[in-house]
């Protein structure tokens, strides 16, 4: 999770996916700068690999209409919200996160931002863990 910057809870990550550009790729490369800087290259190129996997296998979560503060009448805001799952737990094992980013547990007290608390419960239900 990140910390918000339009409150003082959490949010789920993101990025702007613009027509063309392959899903979860500009995670990856933020992933990989991060590796780059404090690790081998041959450990970026198994992380990549990792991650070029894990991202092929994702699984919708949400789609459509989000509430945000820019929406208007003409103009409104729609995501698609996707769970990536590290079923190795090898792919973010050895990422160090930036300072603003945690690896936080999901449960039903967590002070998350917006929707994405309904969509950390489908997460957690999809398996079968404890909310």
């Amino acid at each position: 999770a990140v910390v918000s910057t339009q409150s003082t809870g959490w949010a789920l990550p993101c990025e702007l996916v613009l027509p063309g550009d392959r899903l979860g790729f500009g995670t990856r490369r933020a992933f990989l700068t991060d590796l780059v800087r404090h690790k081998t290259r041959k450990a970026a190129e198994d992380v990549n690999k990792s991650l070029s996997e894990m991202f092929c296998d994702g699984v919708i979560i949400y789609k459509g209409y989000v509430d945000d503060a820019k929406n208007t009448d003409n103009a409104w805001l729609e995501t698609v919200a996707y769970n990536f799952h590290d079923h190795t737990s090898t792919s973010f094992g050895s990422l160090r996160l930036a300072a603003d980013f945690a690896w936080v547990e999901a449960h039903s007290t967590l002070n998350v931002f917006s929707q994405h608390k309904d969509w950390l419960k489908d997460v957690v239900d999809c398996h079968g863990a404890n909310w």
